[in-house]
């Protein structure tokens, strides 16, 4: 017969085989379904014992359950309930194993059997880690395993340790399943359950197969294939030879691992256990591949493929596209090629960013001996972070505070400095009429209240009163020369030609600071006293300026205007008495009088107000 026509009638004979096995499988989840359902819509003695004695024919149950005519109804309940879970959860019907387990759980809890009740909050984790509803299993394990501790049932807690080891499993975490793995492992030990044994055996070797560590991966699985011989359950021992396989194909030891899968393949289709055998279809695929023997490898990736398919399960049948593209590439590559796209298409789908976020959430949760341990460190780091902030906040709030403090400071210093070199040309102080009050020109010009009636200024030092506007001060502080493209001052202002002894400041610098301060009032009251502004008038870029002024005072033109703005602002509140606040402000180039009233008690530590309270003449 030609190779074509072999090929046909193996795949034949495999779809006839899978056929007969489904249909025989349908009839019998039909007929449970039934019961159930029956038990549902009319519970009663009857339809429990039904639908129990169905699972007890089927094998699922190992030794039946019996009833009394005196069973209370909530009792049945919760048997039929918690069996239909572990029943459809076996099925892969996740939702109603979910919805069945969640209905026993409150009957569990109220029976006071805490074994059925454990075995209930077990098959709830189970059940939602398939549904990818990580939270729920999270919380469902978690009072599994802390409901088995206190009970102190070792078997109990070997198995609810191998539930958290396989929810991390499911989302391929091994290191994490490693814990609880050894763990259910040592308490397993102390049971002495060697049923037990062999499956967390058998997932100590998935674990260890995982983290790259065959060698551990293949003791673990011989061990739990050898047990499962000697208590003799031929479908469970195909289990464990597929698991051998998996280590020893690692391994690269591929003879040894066909002759496992060849006898792992047979009792995997004979028990009808698709899944575990469409995993071993694809490992033997693999192993054939590197044998070079494509056709061979296909029939078996046929099969995988028929099993995924119909599961659902992307992530196998990602590999299966895969080993198909690399069997069929020489002898058919269209088909090839279409598999590699599925492949492409599935490979995209299976990266899922939120699964390894929640998990991260819950690893230290699944861990109850490392849980306080956790706990405890969250919050001392808690406590630590918490004192930094505060220290942090204070050491801010101080920072400001100094600055603060030496900005007004220096304001003062500043303030002081300039009092020295105040216009003695033109000082209300020596007015006839110490109010004005006849003065029609008021504050323009200068923005001061003027005098027809003005005195010459007093002679005096060239370092204390020098000619010029009302508030027109230059501070002494000794600074390097300014370069020699000062502007001149103006006529109106006699400069000394040379430096006296007793002033740091050069001539230059004097008349330089004379200059500025004459600028800065005259435009005080009409608000374009800008430092862009006040360098124009100067003849200087902003630069220059800038640079000039911090070299003769030491201050930032920021700073020396607002000084000008303060020193003027104290002479009309000492001088004119009845001049209002509001007005004071306006002359002072200020847009409003809350923020005149801050920048000056800032500068001068009181109110305006208050200070010309204190600073009243004699006779008010």
């Amino acid at each position: 017969m030609p190779n074509t026509a072999k090929r046909s009638a193996l795949v034949l004979a495999l779809i006839m085989i899978f056929l007969s096995l489904g249909q025989e499988m349908a009839a019998l989840e039909q007929k449970t379904d039934r019961l159930v359902e029956q038990f549902d819509s009319s519970p009663s003695l009857l339809s429990a014992r039904a639908f129990l004695q169905e699972l007890h024919r089927q094998g699922f149950i190992e030794q039946p359950i019996h009833f009394t005519a005196t069973t209370p109804i909530d009792t049945l309940r919760q048997q039929v309930w918690y069996w239909a879970a572990e029943y459809f959860y076996d099925r892969q019907d996740y939702g109603r194993a979910a919805s069945y387990g969640q209905k026993a759980l409150p009957l569990c809890q109220v029976g006071g059997n805490r074994q059925v009740e454990g075995d209930c909050l077990n098959i709830l984790a189970l059940t939602y880690v398939r549904k990818g509803e990580f939270e729920q299993a999270a919380r469902y394990a978690k009072l599994c395993n802390q409901l088995d501790l206190k009970q102190g049932d070792a078997d109990n807690i070997a198995s609810s340790f191998n539930t958290l080891a396989g929810i991390y499993m499911s989302l391929r975490q091994p290191k994490e399943a490693e814990k609880y793995i050894l763990k259910a492992i040592g308490y397993c030990q102390k049971a002495d359950n060697p049923v037990r044994m062999a499956v967390l055996q058998g997932m100590a070797s998935e674990v260890y197969h995982h983290l790259g560590d065959d060698e551990t991966a293949l003791d673990y699985a011989t061990k739990a294939w050898q047990t499962e011989q000697q208590l003799g359950r031929p479908d469970k021992v195909a289990i464990r030879q597929a698991q051998r396989a998996a280590a020893l194909i690692a391994l690269k030891r591929t003879a040894e691992a066909q002759q496992a899968l060849q006898e792992a393949i047979p009792g995997l289709r004979k028990s009808g256990n698709l899944h575990s055998l469409g995993i071993a279809c694809n490992q033997m695929g693999l192993l054939l591949l590197h044998e070079k023997n494509d056709t061979a490898a296909v029939r078996y990736y046929n099969e995988a493929l028929a099993i995924f398919t119909s599961q659902h399960d992307i992530y196998n049948e990602s590999h299966t596209r895969r080993g198909l593209y690399e069997a069929l590439r020489n002898s058919n590559p269209s088909l090839a090629m279409l598999h590699n796209d599925r492949y492409n298409d599935l490979r995209d789908s299976l990266y899922d960013r939120e699964t390894g976020q929640l998990l991260s959430k819950y690893a230290a949760e699944y861990g109850y001996e490392e849980l306080q341990q956790q706990n405890a460190d969250d919050r001392s780091a808690y406590r630590l972070y918490l004192m930094i902030l505060v220290v942090l906040i204070a050491v801010i709030l101080a920072a400001w505070f100094c600055y603060r403090r030496c900005q007004q400071r220096r304001i003062r210093l500043l303030m002081q400095e300039l009092a020295k070199y105040e216009d003695s040309r033109y000082d209300d102080s020596r007015c006839d009429d110490s109010r004005c009050e006849g003065n029609s020109r008021g504050y323009e010009g200068t923005g001061v209240r003027g005098c027809e009636n003005q005195r010459s200024a007093p002679t005096g030092k060239a370092n204390s009163l020098v000619e010029g506007e009302e508030g027109n001060l230059a501070p002494s502080h000794p600074r390097t020369p300014a370069p020699s493209n000062t502007t001149p001052a103006p006529s109106s202002i006699p400069a000394p030609t040379t430096d006296t002894p007793d002033d740091p400041l050069t001539t230059e610098e004097r008349e330089f600071l004379m200059r500025v301060i004459e600028v800065v009032n005259l435009r005080l009251a009409t608000r374009e006293f800008s430092i862009d502004a006040v360098a124009t008038e100067m003849g200087m870029s902003r630069s220059t300026f800038y640079r000039r002024l911090q070299d003769a005072s030491g201050f930032t033109p920021k700073a020396y205007i607002m000084a000008i703005q303060m020193r003027r602002a104290e002479n009309l509140l000492k001088r004119h008495p009845d001049m209002l606040v509001t007005e004071v402000s306006e002359q002072c180039g200020f847009e409003d009088v809350s923020s005149f009233n801050r920048a000056f008690k800032r500068a001068s530590g009181v109110s305006p107000s208050q200070y010309r309270e204190n600073n009243l003449p004699p006779g008010h």
